[in-house]
């Protein structure tokens, strides 16, 4: 509801980018004042700057969604990430693999998803 809230005032790249500043002060805050260090060894950097453009383009693009449904299915779709995470880990980490009572489960959490996007019309642009 925060995110819909914030669209009202600002577009939402816009929106993402001043979050994501205000979350990286408070951050880059905690560690001077923790002593940790943050910034990462020349080996990391390619990695980590592939894990941020993916990752902003995934709020660039949550938030461009959010900005045409109800602040009900936004959180509706928001709180699917744990469901597309027990699918992914189940394709990248070594180990973690979906039986059949994570399968039965994941699956029930969908059908609650897409029947409560489908109760309310679906993915709407708001008046």
């Amino acid at each position: 509801m925060a995110v819909k809230l914030g669209l009202q005032a600002f577009p939402p790249m816009t929106s993402g980018f001043l979050r994501f500043t205000i979350g990286c002060i408070c951050v880059f805050l905690w560690a001077r004042a923790s002593g940790v260090a943050i910034l990462p060894s020349r080996d990391e950097r390619p990695w980590l700057l592939l894990i941020g453009l993916v990752f902003t383009a995934q709020i660039g693009l949550m938030n461009l969604g959010l900005d045409h449904t109800t602040a009900t299915n936004g959180a509706v779709l928001i709180s699917t990430n744990p469901l597309f995470g027990v699918i992914f880990a189940h394709l990248i980490v070594p180990g973690d693999r979906i039986g059949i009572r994570k399968a039965i489960g994941v699956a029930i959490a969908f059908v609650g998803v897409a029947l409560v996007l489908t109760r309310s019309g679906g993915l709407t642009t708001p008046v």
